[in-house]
This record gives structure tokens, sequence and C-alpha cells, in this order.
């Protein structure tokens, strides 16, 4: 992963409306550019998930992971304050929307962002954390980015 500190060039999307997917945002751009296990990163996902975060935040820390180690590229996060997305976590995302609501979809959109085929353990990893957040009620609707 790379952060970035770029023109608003490098940033063509915005933040997700949805409060689910910005919180995911959130914790996805902490893990990232910190320790995965940071107490303040535990304290976030608690405050969104309540007082079932653990399992969510692992599936989270764990698509992080297995999407870094899958792709053969770099992929780039923005930093954690910025009103904008990179093109990379609004893919992310869209993965995410996609594994809750059109699964079918999902290796393919992986393989664009890792550009690998490679993919069945973040499209595993994907699959069971949407499962979970539907499950705890965050819908994540369609993410429908337009690069702006």
């Amino acid at each position: 992963m790379s952060s970035l500190n770029a023109p608003s060039m490098d940033l063509p999307l915005a933040v997700p409306n949805d409060p689910d997917l910005a919180l995911v945002l959130a914790l996805l751009r902490r893990m990232a550019a910190r320790d995965l296990f940071e107490p303040e990163i535990a304290e976030i996902a608690h405050q969104g998930f309540g007082h079932n975060f653990e399992r969510p935040l692992t599936l989270l820390r764990a698509y992080l992971i297995e999407t870094a180690s899958a792709s053969t590229r770099q992929i780039r996060m923005a930093p954690g304050a910025t009103g904008r997305m990179t093109s990379d976590e609004g893919q992310m995302l869209t993965i995410l929307s996609a594994a809750a609501h059109h699964p079918g979809q999902v290796s393919g959109m992986l393989q664009e962002l890792c550009a690998s085929s490679d993919v069945a353990a973040p499209q595993a990893i994907v699959g069971l954390l949407a499962s979970v957040l539907t499950g705890a009620g965050c819908p994540l609707t369609p993410a429908g980015y337009a690069v702006n």
C-alpha cells in the first residue's frame, strides 16, 4: 500500500455518503498508514460497529492484507483526513458493496484492482466481510462512484 500526498487529480472520487462505507474507508486508511493493530483503530471500530466490533475489524484487516498480498502493483491510499478518494480506494469499497449485492462480479473486480488473477484469498475475505457487515445492519449501498 502506498499513501499519497498528491494533488487532487490523484483523488478523483468523493468520499461515500453511506456512513458504513465511510467508516470502512476511514479504517482502511488508518490501517494502511499505521500499525494494523493500533488501539485507536480498534476504538474507532468499536464506536462505529458497537460492542461486536472485533469480527468486522478482523475481517477488514484481512481484506486489506490479502488484497495487498494478491496485488502485483501498489494500491494507493489517501491520507486519513482527505475528503476525496483514490480510484483504488473507490474500487475496494465498490468490491465490498458488490460482495454484498453482486457476488458474481467480485472476482473480476479484484483481478482488475490487483492486476492479478490470483485473488481467491481476498475474494473469500471480502465475501465474509460483506456478510458480517450486512448481518450487523450495514447495508453497504452500491457505491456507484463517478469520477469528478
